[in-house]
């Protein structure tokens, strides 16, 4: 699935953001929002290789997440948008236009259920069990590729099986970001520890 090269660029929301920022700092910010958006979201390693030095005008630009991804809310909530968009457009051209009687409408009913019941993500999030920052997540899932979805299928039950307390298995989008399902080794179940002398003793009258 190739990626969407372009987003809503607001001009006169970008001159008033920025009107306190110097030139490199409007450079600065062009940049990661650039990458972000081709990339999801990105560590601050990749921020400072992106763009040395942020000033706290710069940073006020941006949130981090509870595993410590740089994030601009508004590219995000710019890409869901036009993805809706663009999904409408795609399908209207299915259709071979914009509806216009009641035949037309039926048959995209038809179409918009048979599309419905693709639910490969709901099927993923359903498996994963631990609900946190959907909406980017789906955002990610219609990123990937067929092959990377059929994979993670195949290697995720193995890892939910292996972390079963969900605070200690990793965050969904962290999951997908990180394409975890590539190199996850599953952990081996913790060994019974060696009973005590006086465990031994209680039970079978000596001890070793």
């Amino acid at each position: 699935m190739s990626k969407d090269p372009a987003f809503l660029f607001y001009t006169s929301d970008f001159l008033l953001g920025t009107m306190l920022m110097s030139h490199e700092d409007r450079g600065k910010y062009i940049t990661l929002l650039s990458y972000m958006h081709q990339n999801g979201r990105i560590t601050e390693e990749a921020v400072k290789g992106l763009a040395g030095n942020i000033s706290t005008h710069l940073k006020a630009k941006f949130k981090i997440d509870e595993n410590g991804f740089w994030y601009n809310e508004r590219l995000e909530e710019e890409i869901v948008k036009r993805k809706a968009f663009t999904d409408r457009c795609r399908d209207n051209g299915l259709l071979g236009g914009r509806p216009a009687g009641k035949k037309e409408k039926e048959k995209h009913r038809v179409y918009a259920s048979v599309k419905k019941k693709d639910g490969t993500f709901d099927k993923f999030w359903e498996m994963y069990g631990k609900p946190t920052e959907k909406q980017s997540c789906k955002l990610k899932w219609e990123r990937l590729s067929e092959s990377e979805r059929e994979l993670i299928f195949q290697k995720l039950p193995a890892y939910v099986k292996a972390t079963p307390e969900r605070q200690f298995r990793k965050n969904p989008l962290t999951y997908l970001n990180r394409k975890i399902w590539l190199d996850e080794l599953v952990p081996e179940p913790p060994q019974q520890q060696k009973k005590s002398a006086f465990e031994l003793l209680v039970e079978t009258g000596k001890y070793e």
